[in-house]
């Protein structure tokens, strides 16, 4: 069961919303919406939303302290962010809150149709990982010679799953991701080295600088900002490293995409 909340001051942009996806195709079981962060704090108590689809600027109670005060309650509420482009001052405390997405007014409804199908997800995940967890018979993943190549995939498949969905954290570890499959950090970074031919570490610094590539294409967010959307916590370290894997500054990058643009 995936429980969804919509707040969003603006009756337009939520009805839109919460009448246009198609929410059980994505996996979602029940909608509800509220006009303001007070409201949804009030809704959240009794419906316990899994996902929450919020304003990040509204009249009172604003979408990051809604989802501060929520995130106290869940800390694996999945988060997707709306702002117009006046709002980025809010950008860095989205970060801190871990947010899934951080999708710009007018929002596109394939990207949030996309952000709420990658918070289904995970929230299916975690629901998965609760119910072993709490199963008196359930012993704990064994990693054994004998298992199988599909076995093997699929856990490669769900360590690369967690990268994907946490890569905006600045204290993401081989650790951290391990304990979520069940491995030993040691087993699960060498599995996966085995099985893609690159290290963990290496694969969290993929994810973060292919997401960087694409916020580049947008003039509007400094390169500092996107330093912080993908997970690092010092700007001119992102810059030497992306410089280290694509030949380029992260502003050079941005200069060759204008002019290829521009030749099109």
């Amino acid at each position: 069961m995936v429980r969804l909340l919509i707040a969003e001051d603006e009756r337009i942009i939520r009805e839109g919303i919460e009448e246009s996806l198609p929410w059980k195709e994505l996996g979602v079981d029940e909608v509800q919406s509220v006009s303001s962060g007070e409201e949804a704090m009030h809704l959240a108590l009794s419906f316990k939303p899994d996902i929450v689809i919020s304003d990040i600027r509204m009249r009172g109670m604003t979408g990051v302290e809604l989802c501060s005060h929520l995130r106290e309650v869940s800390k694996d509420l999945q988060i997707i962010f709306m702002s117009g482009y006046a709002d980025k001052e809010y950008l860095l405390s989205a970060i801190k809150l871990q947010a899934l997405e951080y999708l710009e007014k007018p929002v596109s409804l394939s990207d949030l149709c996309e952000a709420v199908k990658k918070a289904c997800a995970t929230v299916h995940k975690i629901q998965e990982q609760q119910q072993k967890n709490n199963s008196p018979t359930q012993a704990k993943l064994a990693v054994s010679p004998n298992q199988n190549g599909k076995e093997l995939s699929s856990m490669v498949h769900h360590i690369a799953l967690y990268v994907d969905t946490h890569y905006t954290k600045s204290d993401l570890s081989v650790q951290e991701i391990a304990n979520d499959a069940q491995l030993t950090a040691a087993y699960a970074g060498s599995l996966f080295k085995s099985e893609t031919g690159i290290t963990l570490k290496d694969y969290i610094i993929e994810c973060r600088l292919a997401k960087a590539k694409s916020l580049l294409k947008d003039p509007r967010y400094k390169v500092y900002e996107i330093a912080a959307m993908t997970g690092w916590t010092d700007a001119h370290y992102f810059a030497r490293m992306f410089r280290d894997k694509t030949g380029l500054k992260p502003s050079e990058y941005r200069e060759q995409l204008a002019s290829s643009a521009s030749e099109i």
